[in-house]
């Protein structure tokens, strides 16, 4: 019904939209102040699908969070201010047909449109449009509009912030795309309601995935299997009936839903080796656990042969993603290997282009930024990054957010995140994924949701200011307590730098002295000894939680009288 309407506006009154099109603000005044904000309605088409109808939920439900107004919507121009959802609802004579047909699927566009002086004597209103390459598109434009015109945050799963009321909203032209094609945190795994939104809404990866697979997972692979191990949970790397085992149990998990398509592949909650990203199966070599890695004779031969103890590895993936490219000739299925740190590219191998490899930052030094050529081990790993691009492998990396060997230790490597994620982005890096918490970890993590803030900002904008986003978080997370985060935040990097120390993924805290931990506690609990929301202390007594635990790891002489309590 909507489209029908629409079209007849246009085809009687063509001259009124070029009109519209071409008009410009003449001075530089609100696009619409905040009195008229109770002026504007939402149309979403007719026959939307049940991504976009949602889509319009949200939409109203945030409009509601910035501008403490309701908004009306149905699938028709009331003659108001009118907010256009979808990814087909613009004729070819609003949007210029070269950006048409440019818009990738997972892009957004968010418009205004200004009609001349005559054309608003008319009637015309302003209207704005949250267009893009497909449903899901729509959907992250909107989530996109209240960020960066509304000021809407997720501070973290379920807990969205809006600073103040909006007064006027501006002329808007732009759109956007993730940088990278597939971005997950797994720290998200922290919290249970909100999560899927915190996702769209931050520009990562729109489906839920588990962790990319153990990372030591081949570093005994050219042993002995146990003798206990079954002969049919052995699976020998570098042999064609090593891949071909493979490909029987993906098949097995394809056919336990019901076909051999990919709507039939089970989902990831259910099928603990398999990614599912944007309409791709990534099945996860490092995470099938229900086999033992072996190394077969010709496999051992070929790493000789290519000096490095990958090409085995390689050549069972490559050799299972064309057994899939036989078996799904019309989906599109990926094989994923998470390699152990410090694996190079074979010499004259080459991965097949429906393989993924994923190289880990785990020994890497996050006191200092992965291009530091000071950094033995952070030179190391940009050549072995590097080395496995020119070889024209798809590379993803592994990355840490938190402490590896116990999440709830500080863990200050946030200085130097916008500069790893940029040169992920410059080097062609084309998937990122920051770890989760370790197997049977209780506590959660130091800061977990500060540190996925960044992250994800940063993932989706890697030219974002960290200043500003640190400075927007610790406001809305901690409010009146947020100054002395700034403080705990400083007095932890500073500590490091004077150590001097190296901060690897499964650090000990040894570069944070007795003295600088009992500053710490005693700062976290003057705070505490004020009159906090009920919310804002929880969130600082995690904060002096994580801290005391160090305290708590050393014994009784290194805690001062400071460690006793925080209230």
């Amino acid at each position: 019904m909507r489209a029908i309407c629409f079209g007849l506006l246009l085809s009687l009154f063509p001259a009124f939209w070029c009109g519209l099109l071409s008009a410009q603000p003449d001075d530089d005044t609100p696009w619409r102040m905040g009195a008229e904000l109770s002026g504007f309605h939402l149309v979403v088409p007719g026959d939307a699908s049940p991504l976009l109808r949602e889509t319009g939920a949200v939409f109203q439900r945030l409009w509601r969070v910035a501008t403490r107004r309701a908004i009306s919507v149905s699938d028709a121009n009331e003659g108001l201010t009118n907010v256009w959802l979808g990814s087909g609802i613009i004729p070819s004579d609003l949007l210029e047909p070269y950006e048409r047909d440019a818009l990738l699927p997972e892009e957004y566009l968010v418009r205004t449109f200004i009609p001349k002086t005559r054309f608003s004597r008319q009637g015309a209103e302003k209207q704005l449009f949250i267009t893009g390459g497909s449903d899901l598109a729509v959907l992250r434009g909107v989530h996109a509009f209240f960020a960066h015109e509304m000021g809407v945050m997720w501070l973290e799963p379920g807990l969205v912030y809006a600073p103040k009321a909006v007064s006027a909203l501006h002329d808007m032209d732009f759109g956007g795309f993730p940088e990278f094609k597939f971005c997950q945190i797994g720290l998200l795994s922290c919290w249970k309601e909100g999560v899927a939104e915190y996702r769209l809404a931050n520009g990562l990866s729109s489906a839920a995935v588990c962790e990319p697979g153990l990372p030591d997972y081949f570093n005994a692979y050219d042993r002995a299997p146990d003798p206990a191990t079954p002969a049919e949970a052995l699976v020998a790397y570098g042999s064609e009936g090593g891949a071909r085992r493979l490909v029987e149990e993906i098949k097995a998990a394809a056919a336990a839903s019901g076909g051999q398509g990919a709507g039939a592949v089970p989902s990831g909650r259910d099928c603990p080796f398999l990614w599912e990203t944007e309409k791709t199966n990534l099945w996860l070599l490092a995470a099938m656990t229900q086999f033992q890695p072996v190394l077969s004779e010709e496999g051992r031969a070929l790493n000789e042969q290519e000096a490095s103890p990958a090409a085995a590895i390689l050549s069972t993936a490559n050799a299972v993603a064309e057994l899939l490219e036989e078996s799904f000739p019309v989906d599109t299925h990926l094989v994923h290997v998470l390699l152990p740190p410090g694996m190079p590219p074979p010499r004259q191998l080459r991965s097949h282009p429906g393989v993924v490899v994923q190289l880990s930052t785990a020994e890497c030094d996050f006191a200092r930024p992965l291009t530091d050529r000071d950094s033995p081990e952070n030179a190391k790993f940009t050549a072995l990054l590097q080395g496995w691009r020119q070889s024209g492998a798809r590379v993803y990396v592994y990355d840490h957010l938190v402490n590896a060997r116990d999440p709830r230790l500080p863990f200050p490597c946030l200085d130097h995140l916008q500069a790893n994620i940029l040169f992920y982005a410059q080097s062609g890096i084309e998937g990122v994924y920051f770890a989760g918490l370790p197997d049977g970890c209780a506590g959660g993590a130091d800061l977990a949701a500060l540190r996925l803030f960044l992250a994800a900002r940063l993932l989706f904008n890697p030219d974002a200011s960290v200043e500003e986003g640190r400075r927007l978080f610790l406001e809305g997370y901690y409010g009146p307590a947020a100054a002395t985060m700034e403080n705990h935040l400083s007095l932890m990097r500073k500590a490091l730098v004077r150590s001097g120390n190296p901060l690897k993924s499964t650090d000990d805290g040894a570069w944070l002295t007795d003295e600088v931990l009992n500053q710490a506690v005693e700062g976290l609990q003057e705070a505490l000894r004020r009159d906090l929301p009920d919310e804002i202390r929880a969130r600082m007594e995690d904060v002096l939680a994580s801290t005391t635990h160090v305290q708590a790891l050393r014994g009784p002489a290194s805690a001062g009288p400071a460690a006793s309590g925080g209230r």
